[in-house]
C-alpha cells in the first residue's frame, strides 16, 4: 500500500497585521505505506509571505539638551532643543516638539 496524503488543511491567519509574515498550513498522512509501498511524496508544512501594508512607524526623538545659558540675565527665554532619530512614516505617531 502506497502512502497518501490527506487534503490541505486552511491557512493560518498572517502571524502579523501590517508588514511582511507568514501564513502556515499543514496536512496529514491519510494513508501510512505499508508492505513495501512508497513513501508519501512532498511535505507535511507549506508556508507563503504575507504581504501587507506597512506598518505604522512612530518618531523618535533624542533627550532634550540642556537649557541655554542665561548670561547675564535671560529675562526667561532659556531654551533646550532635541532631534528627530526617526521620522515617522505610514501613519506613525508624528514628532512632538523640539524646541522648549
Amino acid at each position: 500500500v502506497d502512502c497518501e496524503w490527506d487534503e490541505w488543511g486552511l491557512w493560518t491567519p498572517c502571524s502579523k497585521s501590517c508588514g511582511s509574515s507568514v501564513k502556515k498550513r499543514s496536512r496529514a498522512i491519510k494513508i501510512p505505506k505499508a508492505n513495501g509501498g512508497k513513501d508519501c511524496v512532498g511535505v507535511a508544512d507549506d508556508e507563503r509571505i504575507c504581504q501587507k501594508p506597512q506598518c505604522p512607524k512612530d518618531c523618535v526623538v533624542t533627550e532634550w539638551t540642556d537649557w541655554s545659558p542665561c548670561k547675564p540675565y535671560c529675562l526667561g527665554k532659556q531654551t533646550r532643543k532635541r532631534n528627530v532619530t526617526v521620522e515617522n512614516a505610514f501613519g506613525g505617531r508624528a514628532c512632538p516638539d523640539l524646541e522648549d
